[in-house]
């Protein structure tokens, strides 16, 4: 009989009762709600595209996640425990998707209750390509410029391609590949410099990224510079002959890094006529020849041969005359035994 009436008391306005539990679940699931404590954290957003197509636009790099615990565990959540991430693998045709952002929790967090979240935003919209992988060139990046007179006459990026996977559009408008910059300020020696890649494209992928070096070699700049009106000197002529022509004036063009020329300066008797091989007189068609200059060359000389006109020299001819006329006035003495009148 009493388990009869018992039946009877809960089964009576059983509608109201219903709704009288529903409430008392519902406030006391408020209350723990409420007495929840928040927590807000910023975690970077890794995107996984290990399938056959790539985001084309933008990522953006990082979302918000509320977490709601209670006290006693508010303080244990740890960013390096959360990781957001967007996965395009399942996705197999080009087009514009929302992609869902998904949170993986550690082990110490899945263990924590009670643990709410919630990630903001909670998509991204994309618009995915085909992925495409191209061999790419890498150029150097350089800063500055060398010591004055000097230049820089080849770089070499060493390797001198790379591997690009990225969105099929933005790898074939990818002509090159550049380092970090390369320092080339007061350079004046060829130099070496190990670099990385400088990969400003987030859109594509580079491999490899680092392990590259940067040979730059450095040239002294080559200049001419003409020197006029110069009289060539005259070396190694027997003293018994002179030159009785007139010398003309010679302009010579040197050739040779810039300052080595900025600083030489031409004399006359830079230029010279070897007349060592004459023995007589009459006229000779002498080289104008130059002093040998450190790294310079000789590119011009307006006048390469000189004729000139060799004489005796009248007066060493003269000395020796003198002591002729004498013995032959001794011998006439001698012969006639008096002087004559």
């Amino acid at each position: 009989m009493n388990i009869k009436r018992l039946i009877e008391n809960l089964t009576k306005d059983w509608p109201a009762k219903v709704i009288c539990l529903c409430l008392a679940i519902f406030i006391y699931s408020f209350h723990k709600i409420s007495t929840l404590e928040s927590k807000t954290v910023t975690l970077p957003l890794t995107v996984i595209s290990e399938g056959n197509l790539m985001s084309k636009s933008s990522t953006q790099s990082s979302i918000k996640v509320v977490l709601k615990t209670d006290s006693s565990h508010i303080g244990l959540i740890n960013v390096k425990d959360l990781k957001a991430f967007i996965d395009l693998t399942p996705y197999t045709e080009s087009g514009f998707y929302d992609v869902p952002i998904q949170l993986e929790l550690s082990e110490d967090l899945k263990n924590i209750e009670p643990l709410e979240f919630k990630i903001k935003p909670e998509v991204v919209s994309l618009n995915l390509e085909e992925k495409v992988l191209k061999y790419i060139p890498v150029e150097a990046a350089t800063s500055g410029e060398p010591e004055y007179g000097f230049s820089v006459s080849q770089i070499n990026v060493i390797p001198s391609s790379v591997k690009v996977v990225g969105p099929k559009s933005v790898v074939e408008n990818t002509s090159h590949i550049y380092t970090k910059k390369v320092i080339i300020k007061g350079a004046k020696t060829t130099f070496s410099v190990p670099t990385k890649i400088d990969n400003i494209n987030s859109l594509i992928q580079i491999f490899p990224e680092s392990d590259f070096r940067v040979d730059v070699e450095i040239s002294p700049l080559i200049s001419e510079k003409t020197y006029s009106n110069l009289i060539p000197e005259v070396v190694k002529l027997n003293e018994k002959f002179i030159i009785s022509s007139v010398i003309p004036e010679v302009s010579v063009t040197l050739k040779g890094p810039l300052v080595n020329l900025e600083k030489l300066s031409l004399k006359n008797n830079s230029l010279y006529l070897d007349c060592s091989k004459i023995s007589s007189i009459g006229e000779f068609e002498i080289p104008v020849l130059t002093l040998k200059f450190d790294s310079v060359s000789v590119k011009n000389i307006s006048v390469p041969v000189i004729k000139i006109v060799v004489e005796e020299n009248p007066e060493l001819n003269a000395e020796n005359n003198l002591p002729q006329n004498e013995e032959k006035i001794i011998e006439n003495l001698n012969d006639s035994g008096s002087p004559t009148a």
